[in-house]
C-alpha cells in the first residue's frame, strides 16, 4: 500500500469499490456494515443472550446489558419491533422470578 499522505496518486485505487478503499486506506474492519448498525448489534445480542438465560450474568450485568442497548437503540434503532419483542422478554424474566 502506498503511504497516501505523502500526496502520491493513488493510481491502484482508481477502479476500485468504495469498500476496498475505506479497508484498505481508511481500516474499516466491515465497510458493508455501519458502525451504528454493529454497536445496535452488539448491544441487541448481549441483553437478548442475558435474558434468555444463555450467557451466565447477574441481575447486575442484566441491567448494564439493558441499559447499553436502550441507549443505542435510542439512538440508532429504526425498528420499533425489536425493541417491543426485548422489552416483553424482559417483563416476562421479570414476572417469572416473581412467581
Amino acid at each position: 500500500m502506498r503511504n497516501y499522505r505523502s500526496g502520491s496518486p493513488l493510481v491502484e485505487y482508481a477502479n476500485r469499490s468504495i469498500e476496498d478503499i475505506a479497508e484498505d486506506i481508511q481500516e474499516v474492519a466491515v465497510p458493508q456494515q455501519s458502525l451504528k448498525a454493529r454497536e445496535l448489534a452488539e448491544a441487541t445480542a448481549r441483553y437478548f443472550s442475558l435474558l434468555q438465560g444463555g450467557a451466565d450474568g447477574t441481575e447486575e450485568e442484566l441491567r448494564e446489558a439493558e441499559a447499553a442497548y436502550r441507549k443505542i437503540a435510542e439512538r440508532y434503532s429504526a425498528n420499533p419491533g425489536l425493541s417491543a419483542i426485548l422489552k416483553l422478554e424482559a417483563l416476562a424474566r421479570q414476572k417469572a422470578g416473581q412467581t
